[in-house]
């Protein structure tokens, strides 16, 4: 017997599957994988379970139905959420609660939601008669390392399993229905200068960390107005962006700082590369990094995520355009569609308001439910029947 949507989804949000940095706030995401791989095989997908090798107990799902052949779409979502106070919630986060006009749930649109259309859809499709096939994909640790989404891409470039060569990936992330063809990048890099201490009797006998950090933090300002000037007209906010958002330095107000740290973050357009962008910040600092030679250190600071969306396929955007009845549109916010792209065209694609994602109170608005199933039907349709 079929569940149905709202049982799908009820069963989704119970299971626990936080992802986090630290290991005490860390849980396994496996119920939710076991839950879609048995309500998956019990239709007749092929199912690959893949632990996560730089995780905690972690794993991906690649389910399969229809021929082994080229072409067909695949639906992708990641099982984590962030974590969550339970006392800032009107109702328990872990149960199914619902109003006249929403349902109210962790992850009910951020993305557990996501199984739960595109499995719901598939029930009314004669899954027999498809002359391509469909691949459900789900992936762990997005809301942390993408290290899911990462293995699970690897995996799929280079395995005989799977014959994975769809005309497109669409992720489920929360676009309130809009079909988004980019977003931005980001690289996060860390300068330090490093002084000679003493006491601030004497300022002179010393070299201040922070009198250095102040010249590094000046010139980074001009970089980010040169940044201002490099434009893609379907952001928001159509430049890269630079933010520095942190900064520690100095131990005590008599003492000459020997050491300071800033940590600034860039937001990249599709067209440029993190690497490339860390080499031009570096060029920028060229000359007050041999002013002060061996003061100032810069590094990046976690691995970098690409952008989204340096091309697209003319007849696949008119073809989002038709079935949504939308504008194709790019944001400034990441996704697991930095490493997708690599293997077929993709688009983000979904129920749910990306602004209400990691907040308390999540909730999906219920006359979405059908629209959005309606947008997966009708690209199941194209690409497969």
């Amino acid at each position: 017997m079929h569940l149905n949507f709202n049982e799908l989804l009820k069963k989704l949000i119970q299971e626990s599957s936080y992802s986090a940095d630290e290991p005490q706030n860390d849980v396994t995401n496996e119920g939710v994988i076991d839950f879609l791989a048995q309500t998956l095989s019990s239709e007749n997908f092929k199912i690959y379970k893949q632990k996560v090798k730089k995780a905690r107990n972690k794993y991906n799902l690649i389910a399969q139905i229809g021929p082994n052949e080229k072409g067909g779409i695949a639906f992708s979502g990641h099982t984590d959420t962030v974590p969550t106070d339970s006392s800032l919630w009107n109702s328990n986060p872990f149960e199914l609660a619902e109003d006249d006009k929403k349902f109210y749930g962790l992850g009910v649109i951020d993305m557990k939601g996501f199984f739960a259309h595109i499995i719901n859809t598939l029930n009314n499709i004669d899954l027999s008669t498809l002359k391509k096939p469909i691949y459900i994909l789900a992936t762990a640790d997005e809301e942390t390392t993408m290290s899911g989404a990462i293995e699970l891409a690897d995996f799929l470039k280079d395995s005989s399993n799977f014959n994975f060569k769809p005309n497109l990936i669409c992720i489920g992330e929360p676009t309130s229905l809009v079909p988004v063809i980019m977003h931005k990048g980001q690289i996060v890099i860390k300068v330090k200068t490093t002084g000679l201490s003493g006491h601030s009797s004497n300022p002179d006998a010393g070299v201040n960390a922070i009198k250095i950090m102040n010249k590094v933090i000046s010139s980074l300002n001009d970089f980010e107005e040169k940044l201002r000037t490099i434009k893609e007209p379907m952001f928001a906010v159509d430049h890269p962006t630079l933010n520095m958002g942190q900064i520690n330095g100095g131990d005590a107000p008599n003492r000459i700082c020997d050491q300071c740290e800033l940590v600034f973050d860039i937001r990249t357009l599709p067209t440029q590369k993190t690497q490339d962008m860390f080499l031009l910040v570096k060029e920028h600092l060229k000359d007050l990094m041999q002013e002060y030679e061996n003061y100032i250190e810069l590094s990046i600071a976690y691995d970098p995520v690409e952008a989204f969306g340096a091309e697209h396929n003319a007849q696949t955007i008119d073809i989002l355009r038709k079935i949504t009845n939308k504008e194709p549109i790019a944001v400034s916010y990441a996704t697991e569609a930095t490493y997708l792209q690599n293997l077929a065209e993709t688009v983000i694609l979904g129920a749910g308001d990306i602004a209400n994602a990691h907040q308390p109170n999540e909730y999906l608005l219920k006359e979405e439910i059908p629209q959005i199933q309606e947008i997966y039907q009708k690209l199941i349709e194209h690409f497969c029947l």
